[in-house]
């Protein structure tokens, strides 16, 4: 008796997250939705394959992307055929799936949606690192000055709209989704939780538990480590591409110095003119009175 009160308060709560989140992803999507395709429009427009290099990025950010529309598919079959083949009424089954498995194919959805908006911020930020490169192994002839200037000028013009649309596309997605991300946190968390409970209580304590039902429960506690982990990858991808471009850009260095012993900034005139009074004063204290 314990067990079954215990399971149908987990389950009451898991149809509550899972609602709540289809409630929220539906109010971030319908407030959002011109968000949505200025993001994508945008990511069309910059992310031009300029080399070889750049269209292999884009042919295997394509790869992924059919890759996350084959795994989509494999969880909703996966998720009918488990469901399908439990000891239970049609009518129950039928109930199952619209208050459970739809909204978390929901779910999967929204977060493809996402991590896919990402892929392409990434392929973005890429093009970026590209230029850069191409830039910095871009040698200035003295005869072809004014050709090889204007087109870093131009090179230069171009990396900048580049990196601040790839900064502003990563706030508009993170707006976009911070809500349906949080809510899918916490239900990922409870179900964990709950159906790993489940299945200790049932095969510790009560020891009345079918095949199906530790298959049932185990695979639920799949997807929801597949959902955290998609989540987490896609900010870690995203984390370390920037890092990436940041370290590019602080190998380059931006200082101008001479053999970097001095730096030619704001701070040299008041740097020398310290030194200049402090060795002063020590060889004042040389002369003879």
């Amino acid at each position: 008796m314990t067990r079954e009160v215990l399971t149908k308060m987990n389950y009451i709560l898991e149809l509550v997250t899972l609602q709540l989140f289809c409630i929220t992803a539906y109010f971030c999507a319908f407030t959002n939705r011109c968000t949505y395709v200025k993001i994508i429009n945008g990511m069309i427009k910059f992310v031009e394959p300029p080399n070889i290099n750049m269209e292999q990025e884009v042919k295997r950010c394509r790869n992924q992307v059919n890759v996350i529309l084959v795994f989509l598919l494999s969880v909703f079959l996966l998720q009918i055929c488990v469901n399908f083949t439990r000891d239970s009424p049609i009518w129950k089954t039928i109930l199952v799936c619209i208050s459970f498995l739809l909204p978390q194919m929901i779910q999967f959805t929204v977060i493809a949606f996402y991590y896919v908006l990402v892929l392409m911020l990434i392929v973005l930020l890429k093009n970026v690192k590209l230029h850069l490169i191409n830039l910095i192994k871009n040698d200035t002839k003295v005869m072809d000055y004014y050709t090889k200037a204007e087109t870093k000028i131009t090179t230069l013009q171009y990396m900048e709209s580049l990196y601040s649309k790839a900064f502003e596309m990563k706030r508009e997605i993170i707006g976009a989704f911070q809500a349906p991300l949080l809510v899918t946190t916490l239900q990922c968390f409870h179900s964990i939780v709950s159906e790993a409970h489940i299945i200790y209580h049932g095969l510790v304590v009560e020891r009345e538990f079918s095949l199906h039902s530790i298959f049932n429960c185990s695979i639920w506690i799949i997807y929801q480590i597949i959902k955290i982990y998609i989540i987490s990858r896609s900010g870690s991808l995203l984390k370390q591409e920037i890092q990436h471009f940041s370290s590019l850009m602080s190998y380059q260095g931006e200082d101008m110095t001479a053999y970097g012993l001095v730096n030619f900034d704001s701070a040299l005139l008041s740097k020398i003119t310290a030194s200049s009074a402090m060795y002063l004063t020590i060889l004042v204290q040389f002369d003879k009175k």
